[in-house]
């Protein structure tokens, strides 16, 4: 795989940690070292990183090993220390990218930057502020080298930590050619198992790289313990990137499935837009006193789809049951909405 690797630690928690996982990555020919330094946590009394003290690790482990040194910038005054120690490369985290008062403080502190710096998707599926914090770092002067896929937070529960959401990142690639798409495993995943499979995603997808978090014992990280691989995990995980070669031309069976992919993609966001949409008439009819129970009106609409289904060719008993347990979802989610009694299965928004 002919792609840009960034691999580290979640968080630098020490001198040998961060060296140890240096001199890892440099045996096993990646180029960048990755560890957190200012960690932005959600509670209070957290870990939130080891700042100034955590960017002389890494500086150490860059003058000791020569591999270049990545971290994460949320404030100007970290803009103004990574410059200080001479940082190779910086990115704006996903909480940041979603804040635009926060990206512009960051592109004013960085005018007349000259490191490559990297932008994350925002946490919520929005394409406007990714798009949005990349022009804002443009109008500054700033060159934008990539954009990290690290995938999104959406409603309820999912399989992966954070949902890739395919489509979102393909629209920034095609608005933003020539800026290179990383992808994030390690945080799209949320579990260390699932990381592999994620980053044969990237590869079928031909991603221009991928940040990857590591961690000598994972057990003991001070932060997202359960998503960082153990330097086994990771020397296989290399060994597969770094032996693969590229396809000349990628084979039918991959375009189809990353067509289907696709369409799952977008079959799910519509799915949550609907159930969004539900929610939203369950507090309009509880506010205007309308009748929950309408079994006629799902009726009338699951005849009109199967009518439609007819004309096309589609298995109505299928598209019948898909239907119905839709039906069963709505009914679920109106009834948390507007906290009434219990529907029967029959009735219908």
């Amino acid at each position: 795989m002919s792609s840009l690797l960034i691999c580290g630690p979640c968080s630098a928690e020490s001198q040998e940690q961060v060296l140890q996982t240096a001199r890892f990555l440099v045996a096993h020919d990646v180029p960048v070292l990755r560890a957190g330094v200012w960690k932005p946590r959600t509670m209070p009394g957290q870990f939130e990183g080891y700042g100034e003290q955590a960017l002389q690790w890494l500086a150490q482990a860059r003058e000791t090993t020569g591999i270049k040194i990545a971290t994460e910038v949320a404030l100007p005054e970290h803009v103004e220390l990574c410059q200080r120690y001479d940082v190779d490369m910086v990115w704006l985290g996903a909480r940041t990218t979603a804040s635009p008062f926060a990206v512009q403080q960051l592109a004013d502190a960085m005018r007349g930057y000259d490191k490559p710096v990297m932008v994350k998707n925002p946490i919520n599926p929005d394409i406007h502020l990714w798009t949005g914090a990349i022009e804002r770092l443009h109008n500054a002067g700033i060159q934008v080298k990539a954009a990290i896929h690290r995938g999104f937070s959406v409603n309820g529960e999912t399989y992966y930590r954070y949902p890739p959401l395919w489509q979102i990142a393909k629209k920034l690639k095609t608005i933003y050619p020539q800026i290179l798409m990383i992808g994030d495993p390690s945080h799209m995943a949320g579990r260390s198992q699932l990381v592999p499979t994620i980053v044969q995603q990237f590869v079928n997808r031909h991603y221009d790289g991928v940040m990857i978090e590591c961690h000598p014992d994972p057990t003991s990280a001070r932060t997202d313990a359960q998503q960082q691989l153990n330097f086994a995990q990771m020397e296989t995980l290399l060994t597969c990137l770094l032996s693969r070669e590229e396809p000349k031309d990628k084979d039918e069976l991959s375009l189809l499935r990353e067509r289907i992919d696709d369409i799952d993609d977008r079959l799910l966001t519509l799915l949550h837009e609907r159930l969004e949409t539900v929610e939203q008439l369950g507090a309009y009819k509880t506010l205007h006193k309308l009748s929950f129970s309408q079994p006629e009106r799902f009726r009338h609409m699951l005849k009109q789809r199967l009518v439609w289904c007819k004309a096309h060719g589609m298995d109505e008993e299928f598209v019948s049951q898909l239907f119905q347990l839709i039906q069963k979802e709505s009914i679920q989610r109106q009834q948390k909405t507007n906290n009434d009694q219990p529907l029967s299965t029959a009735e219908e928004v």
